[in-house]
């Protein structure tokens, strides 16, 4: 629609027209891609904005632990809101492709993650304790703010497998093979996952 001069560069043409319709824009589309390092989640939830984009593997500093490479990225999907039961929420998908070191052969081994997240926000470890059955809990700090690669990085982690190995007659035959932990025996000291099974504890208790 074509406006006249005068009316476009009125006052009311810009207050009542189009920065209502700029800000409309800007809260009905997703986030761009270059994603925050910290985000609010319980403003996100209340405003229900949605973001996507990717993570350096090279930020996650307990994931890189557990990997023989962390070259690449990691694809994020977003999306917060309230559910009918009032739950503030975040759902979403997290994808990487990872390069782990097998434990039989100590050969590299590649391992595609496709994780699903369901996350209830709480700021109270009592609030985690009522949240429904489908929900894990994130919990925010009293500014509200949390560092993004921390929520994918923990999504990640608990993509792992406990030990990671090449199907059996898979690993690399001139490989040296790594003895078999006896039965009964401790593997968190020996295995390089030992933050993942804390991780997954934690999300257990």
């Amino acid at each position: 629609m074509d406006y006249p001069g005068k009316l476009r560069n009125s006052r009311f043409f810009r207050e009542f027209f189009f920065d209502r319709w700029v800000r409309w824009l800007y809260h009905a589309r997703p986030m761009p891609d270059r994603l925050p390092v910290n985000i609010e989640p319980l403003r996100l939830a209340k405003a229900g904005r949605s973001m996507h984009g990717r993570l350096a593997l090279t930020q996650m500093q307990r994931l890189k632990q557990s990997l023989q490479s962390a070259q690449g990225d990691a694809d994020v999907e977003l999306h917060f809101g309230v559910d009918e039961n009032g739950v503030h929420y975040v759902r979403g998908l997290v994808r990487a492709d990872l390069e782990l070191v097998c434990q039989r052969c100590l050969q590299p081994i590649s391992l595609h993650v496709d994780a699903e997240l369901v996350l209830g926000i709480v700021a109270s470890e009592r609030e985690a304790g009522r949240l429904p059955g489908e929900y894990e809990p994130l919990l925010v700090g009293e500014d509200g703010l949390i560092r993004l690669s921390d929520l994918v990085e923990d999504e990640l982690l608990l993509a792992l497998p406990i030990v990671a190995m090449h199907p059996e007659g898979e690993c690399a035959p001139a490989a040296r093979p790594v003895a078999e932990p006896e039965a009964g025996e401790e593997n968190e000291a020996q295995s390089p996952f030992a933050v993942l099974e804390k991780l997954k504890n934690r999300r257990q208790d």
